[in-house]
């Protein structure tokens, strides 16, 4: 039923984003595959303790493809930001005190805790834990770039958008021809390159904590297996 002017209401409009979720339903499977990789290593770790410790980084991420299978890609790239935030967030903040009853394929029980009082996390606190997880200079900065360039910018999008055109209309025709002009709107492609590098990002920071972890409690006969 049309709204009293004629024209169409909006839950019966073509929904364009859509379109393509067919051949997305392979690369979205893949994606899930890359990030969350490993989490049910019974047999030879603890398996709830990637589970357990990366909780909300891990829904994030599935959260990010999903919205990237059915096109969502500006809210896709929001949780991608998340995903990052919450992965280090984890990795820094969370302590395990003890595995108790672990046996091969039977998961055991942890107990941790937090050592994070702060309320409101940014960048200049996570990135020290980045470094200390054995991420490089060119890592960092690309890890900053997908929160910035895509993470940030589809979360604040009316502002970086008219900010960004406002500073390119202000260069010379000159100047515009060494700089990339504003990105208005996340594309396919570069959604899925994104993802497809944070979720390399998550299980890679996954697997170091895990590893260290294992080390302080002194499980050593179980990392020669990991």
């Amino acid at each position: 039923m049309p709204e009293k002017d004629g024209n169409t209401l909006p839950s019966e409009q073509q929904r364009f984003n859509l379109q393509g979720l067919e051949r997305r339903q392979k690369l979205a499977n893949e994606l899930l595959d890359i990030g969350l990789r490993g989490l049910n290593r019974g047999g030879v770790m603890p398996y709830a303790l990637e589970a357990h410790v990366f909780g909300v980084a891990n829904k994030d991420y599935e959260e990010a493809v999903e919205a990237y299978r059915y096109g969502l890609y500006e809210a896709s790239m929001v949780m991608v930001r998340a995903t990052i935030d919450a992965a280090l967030y984890a990795s820094k903040y969370t302590v395990v005190d003890k595995i108790e009853g672990f046996e091969r394929r039977m998961g055991g029980s942890l107990g941790s805790h937090s050592s994070c009082r702060k309320r409101r996390i940014e960048w200049e606190d996570l990135e020290p834990e980045a470094k200390s997880l054995g991420l490089n200079l060119k890592r960092r900065r690309e890890l900053y770039r997908i929160r910035d360039r895509y993470g940030n910018l589809s979360a604040h999008n009316a502002a970086r958008q008219m900010a960004d055109t406002i500073k390119y209309a202000s260069l010379s025709e000159e100047e515009r021809k060494r700089v990339k002009p504003p990105k208005w709107f996340i594309k396919e492609s570069d959604a899925y390159q994104v993802l497809k590098r944070t979720g390399k990002y998550l299980a890679y920071i996954r697997r170091v904590y895990a590893l260290k972890t294992l080390k302080a409690l002194n499980w050593v006969p179980l990392l020669a297996h990991i």
